[in-house]
């Protein structure tokens, strides 16, 4: 990892410092990094919303038995292999999925709901927000 270094003004430093003990983590550093992982898994749900809403826009085709071998691949590919535990931040990265869906969206002309509360579960915050 790499450090990084920022000025705060004093009441800031506090609230940090309160909400880092008040939650239980370990350190301030930790607790900013969580805030920075949730704002990066937000910005890619809305990534793929509209990414999968552009998708409804174009002309919708036939899934072949090979297209859903490729998306169940390429899924497969972003999960992290339970023998190797430097894999598991591969899976934070969502990209492989988010490509397999929006590749699937454009070929299956569901409704734009349908495909929506899917990628909702499918990218949901494991601690349930």
């Amino acid at each position: 990892m790499t450090n990084m270094n920022i000025a705060v003004p004093e009441e800031i430093r506090a609230f940090v410092e309160a909400r880092t003990a008040e939650e239980g983590y370990a350190s301030v550093g930790e607790y900013l990094l969580v805030l920075i992982r949730d704002a990066q898994r937000k910005q890619a749900k809305q990534e793929l919303e509209a990414k999968l809403l552009e998708g409804l826009q174009g002309p919708s085709a036939v899934m072949m038995p090979e297209d859903w071998d490729t998306i169940e691949r390429d899924a497969i590919a972003g999960l992290p292999d339970r023998k190797n535990p430097d894999s598991a931040e591969r899976a934070q990265e969502p990209e492989i999925t988010r490509r397999a869906l929006v590749e699937a969206d454009a070929r299956l002309g569901r409704s734009a709901e349908a495909m929506v509360a899917e990628m909702r579960e499918s990218l949901a915050d494991p601690r349930g927000q």
